[in-house]
């Protein structure tokens, strides 16, 4: 058990490490023994955890989904109590919080990996399922709750993905114009919360 949980935490450091480095660099410029210089480690013992940089980069990216998981489909999410709380949750997803979990450099050049490597466009799909499940509970559980009344609760979790995806890489542009960037998040926000059939109470 010891040995296991040394191996996980050697791992995890060292995925950190390649993070920072493509982060720097770009993940089509890291390598290996970029990130043994900034560990101060030998080749060979980044090797001993992750054989070849593609093991390195599954390793990442499955960090990073799961980092994106933990963001939109937040645990205090799930007991959702009013419209107020679930108009929070709504505005969050086009927030840009989502950098303070990853860079934006790095993830979008682990989303070109889904139309160049079998085995990325494998797991991001089933990322893709797990994630828009994720926010039909949400909204399930403010169907139950008599917050919202939409009949086809996974329809419309997967066109809100829809949104939230093809919003953040547009708001992105406008990282630098806070007026702008305010402006269509607002825009993005308001049509999103119109998919929703809200009960007649505030």
């Amino acid at each position: 058990m010891g040995r296991s949980n040394l191996t996980n935490q050697r791992q995890k450091e060292i995925t950190i490490a390649f993070y920072e480095v493509a982060k720097k660099v770009g993940l089509e410029n890291a390598s290996i023994a970029k990130v043994a210089d900034k560990m101060g480690i030998s080749k060979g013992l980044i090797m001993h955890y992750f054989a070849t940089k593609e093991s390195l980069i599954f390793a990442l990216y499955e960090q990073i989904l799961e980092r994106y998981l933990n963001f939109v489909v937040a645990e205090k999410y799930l007991n959702i109590a009013s419209k107020k709380e679930l108009v929070v949750y709504i505005s969050s997803l086009f927030s840009r919080e989502w950098n303070l979990y990853i860079d934006d450099g790095v993830f979008y050049s682990f989303y070109a990996l889904i139309y160049q490597n079998d085995q990325v466009s494998a797991l991001y799909s089933e990322f893709l399922k797990t994630l828009r499940n994720g926010i039909a509970t949400i909204l399930q559980n403010c169907k139950d709750k008599n917050i919202i009344y939409n009949s086809d609760v996974l329809q419309s979790s997967n066109i809100l993905y829809a949104m939230i995806d093809g919003a953040y890489f547009q708001l992105g542009a406008h990282i630098n114009n806070k007026e702008t960037y305010n402006k269509e998040a607002e825009l993005f926000i308001n049509h999103a919360l119109g998919l929703l059939d809200f009960a007649d109470f505030d």
